[in-house]
């Protein structure tokens, strides 16, 4: 009779003992692993739920009077709005340019002149 590391299973059977006894080592760990993961599924969300409640209050609130001036004679080309941004396009006898206003603060961030080269 030969000798193997694993012992055949009984007759019928489709696993031997020591198949089985792996079988429910590996089931055991997957299942504490999946419980794992939606434990900290779940904790993640919580988490993310609590700390969005904070950022959303300031969000949306525009300044009291956000204020766009442009140069004396210009016209407004076109304007964007991204997030809390504002950036129009104007075109004046000086040439044209771009003013990007913040409108929680209501400030202006940026005043860019286009020019056009030689």
């Amino acid at each position: 009779m030969d000798q193997t590391t694993e012992r055949q299973p009984p007759q019928g059977a489709i696993l031997s003992d020591d198949q089985i006894r792996k079988l429910r080592i590996v089931v055991i760990i997957m299942s504490i692993a999946l419980v794992a993961g939606v434990a900290t599924l779940i904790g993640r969300v919580i988490y993310l739920a609590n700390r969005g409640n904070e950022q959303a209050a300031p969000r949306g609130m525009l300044a009291a009077e956000p204020r766009l001036v442009l140069p004396a004679g210009a016209s407004l080309k076109s304007t964007s709005v991204s997030g809390d941004r504002l950036s129009a396009h104007y075109t004046s006898p000086r040439g044209e340019g771009l003013i990007i206003l913040d409108l929680v603060s209501g400030k202006t961030l940026s005043h860019v002149r286009i020019e056009i080269g030689p």
